[in-house]
């Protein structure tokens, strides 16, 4: 029986390694790092004092905790998002303003009478 055997083998050595037994290979000490024990792309190390996650950077997303569980974003990523969104919405508000200026005195300034009876007063 497989749980009598277990209380024959330890893992000793690497604290957080568990027993676990597969018929292919019998029984095998198996790292919390193999089964996802760092998130957000953490690289793993297991140390002899247990598992250690080492937090990784994104472009805008700095992750951080024990198993870098969590998403902050950085701040000069928020300030230039919003100031690029800022400026954009600018320009297309100077845009739409210039165009419709210009769109509406082009209209009054070339404006020619089709009949020579409305051009006299």
């Amino acid at each position: 029986n497989v749980s009598t055997l277990k209380a024959y083998f330890k893992c000793i050595g690497y604290k957080g390694y568990d027993l676990v037994y597969s018929p292919q290979s019998g029984f095998t000490c198996v790292s919390p790092c193999s089964r996802g024990y760092c998130h957000h792309g953490g690289q793993c190390q297991h140390l002899p004092s247990g598992p250690r996650c080492s937090c990784v950077s994104f472009s805008i997303y700095t992750a951080w905790g024990e198993h870098c569980e969590h998403l902050s974003m950085k701040l000069d990523a928020f300030f230039g998002i919003f100031f690029g969104a800022l400026g954009g919405l600018l320009l297309l508000g100077v845009g739409t303003f210039v165009v419709l200026r210009f769109w509406g005195c082009s209209r009054a300034r070339f404006s020619y009478f089709l009949n020579s009876a409305e051009a006299l007063p």
